[in-house]
């Protein structure tokens, strides 16, 4: 048994001419027999888990992780990548597995990214390809990853306030859309706190609903 996709060997089991003082076998050779080792190994890509994962555009991440199903005859890179990095993003952007390594899960980690629009929860999708020199593995196309980015307003249409929603009012309060008691305010809502943008006042203004 081998962990490598090498298909179903064919083999042969050699016989010897016999050895005997009766002169009817001695130097009788037997025919040699033909065997075929059939293969239980396929190549692929595992991919756990496959989908329930969350992230947030406040920043929180989600994690899967990624292994071969059998040992590769040469290095296998994965190629990730997300099909809205607006709303996610993935770390690493590839893997590479070896002969010494194609069984040990490798985690990567996916980041939800921030807009700012009221868009709710977007579905968005990780994307797994292999590259390699093996005719098993060479543009295998792996399982997709099916994660949601959840928005950052809550029900009443109010931002809820994190760290990199504290930083985005620091932007705009240094560029004179929110006032020194508004972002004052801010701090002290930090965390449970929330702000919204005032058509009106053509500000920020903050205060929960």
């Amino acid at each position: 048994d081998d962990y490598t996709d090498d298909g179903d060997i064919a083999y042969t089991i050699l016989t010897s001419s016999a050895t005997s003082e009766d002169s009817n076998y001695n130097n009788l050779n037997a025919q040699d027999v033909q065997v075929t080792n059939n293969d239980n190994d396929v190549a692929g890509i595992t991919v756990s888990p496959l989908s329930g994962l969350e992230t947030e555009e406040t920043g929180v991440t989600a994690t899967f992780t990624v292994a071969l199903t059998s040992e590769p005859a040469a290095d296998v890179t994965i190629a990730l990548s997300s099909t809205d990095t607006t709303e996610g993003t993935v770390s690493p952007v590839s893997l590479t597995f070896t002969a010494a390594n194609w069984n040990l899960p490798q985690i990567v980690t996916v980041k939800g990214e921030a807009d700012d629009e009221v868009d709710g929860n977007v579905p968005y999708t990780i994307l797994t390809a292999a590259i390699s020199e093996d005719a098993n593995y060479t543009n295998l196309d792996g399982p997709d990853v099916s994660v949601t980015n959840n928005d950052n307003y809550d029900r009443n249409g109010d931002w809820i306030i994190g760290d990199f929603e504290l930083l985005d009012a620091i932007d705009i309060w240094s560029v004179g859309k929110m006032d020194d008691f508004a972002l004052l305010d801010l701090i002290d809502y930090w965390v449970a706190g929330c702000y919204q943008w005032d058509e009106a006042s053509n500000r920020y203004k903050t205060g929960c609903m």
